[in-house]
This record gives C-alpha cells, sequence and structure tokens, in this order.
C-alpha cells in the first residue's frame, strides 16, 4: 500500500505559508500465510520405495521463515537442517530417509505441523496425511495340481491363490504360462 500526502501548510499571520512538500509511504498488508500441498506419497496410498522420500510443496509470495517450518514423521519432530530436511528450490519441503529407514509393513503418519511466512503468518491449512510401505512381493500360497504329481485328466484344472497382505496383487500384469502359451 502506498500513501501519500500533499498540500499540507501552516497558517502564518505574517508573510507565506510554510508548506511540506508531498510525502509518501509504502507498507506491505500480508495476512495469509503459506500454503502446503502434498507433492509424494499422497494419502492412503502404497509405497515399495526403501529410500521413499516425503515431499511437500511449500510456498508463499512472501517467502518461508524457514526457521518456522515444523515436520513430524511417526511422532518425531524435525526441522530444515539441510540433510534429513531440505527446502529446495523455494518451494519443496523434503524429508530425505535412506534406504534402511523405514520396515515393511510400516504405516506412516506425516504432519506439516507448522510453518510462517516472512511475516509471521501462520500455514493456512495444516497438513496430515499417512501412506504404508510394502517391501514383500506376493505369496503363491496355494496350487493344484502340486508340484510333480500324476494326473490321470488330460485337462487338468489349475488353480492358484495369489495374495499380497499389504497392497494386494496387480491382476491385471499377472501372467500364467502353460506348456509355453500365456494367459492373462
Amino acid at each position: 500500500v502506498t500513501v501519500c500526502i500533499d498540500g499540507i501548510a501552516d497558517t502564518p499571520d505574517y508573510c507565506a505559508a510554510n508548506s511540506l512538500e508531498m510525502y509518501c509511504w509504502s507498507f506491505v498488508v500480508s495476512v495469509a500465510g503459506p500454503v502446503a500441498n502434498i507433492i509424494e506419497p499422497f494419502n492412503n496410498t502404497y509405497s515399495a520405495c526403501r529410500g521413499q522420500d516425503i515431499i511437500v510443496r511449500l510456498t508463499d509470495p512472501d517467502g518461508i521463515d524457514t526457521a518456522s517450518v515444523q515436520l513430524t514423521v511417526q511422532g518425531a519432530s524435525y526441522y530444515i537442517d539441510g540433510t534429513t530436511v531440505t527446502y529446495e528450490n523455494d518451494s519443496l519441503l523434503i524429508f530425505h530417509a535412506d534406504s534402511g529407514f523405514w520396515y515393511d509393513g510400516e504405516m506412516v503418519t506425516v504432519r506439516l505441523a507448522g510453518a510462517e511466512d516472512v511475516y509471521g503468518n501462520a500455514l493456512v491449512t495444516p497438513l496430515e496425511w499417512s501412506f504404508t510401505l510394502d517391501f514383500s512381493s506376493p505369496e503363491l500360497t496355494y496350487q493344484s495340481p502340486d508340484c510333480n504329481t500324476w494326473i490321470p485328466d488330460s485337462m487338468p484344472e489349475i488353480e492358484l491363490t495369489i495374495q499380497d497382505y499389504i497392497s494386494g496383487v496387480n491382476g491385471d500384469a499377472t501372467i500364467l504360462t502353460v506348456n509355453g502359451t500365456d494367459y492373462s
């Protein structure tokens, strides 16, 4: 906002009035804080990445006060430190997880608990979400007929049960091959 004042003069009884030259000043009105959006992994999704990073877009036209950013992962608070948590290109908050940080089947809860812009305006909408890690392959839990058995039927029924206890089985990608012929 720019404000200017002009035409100010005193009212002496003798001689010409003393006038103040036009005077202007500016100030910033900023009432909205930073805005955050999940980049990856999304809420209620599954990741097979052993080193799954957590990425959030965190922006504010006035700039982010990086000292105010608090990210909570599995109940532990993290702050931008340049190693575990970084803020890159003035927009991406990244939690860096090495390949041994997570375990198979872990449901990870993430919360962007706080962030302010350079004027102290708080995060518009704090984020909280979760995702699950799946490092295990699907399992073949049943097959018929059994391996290396003799079947007195020229057209035996072949049965399989495949399970994945975390993210499920992608049936569209499954191919059964019988004597060189693929079935999907």
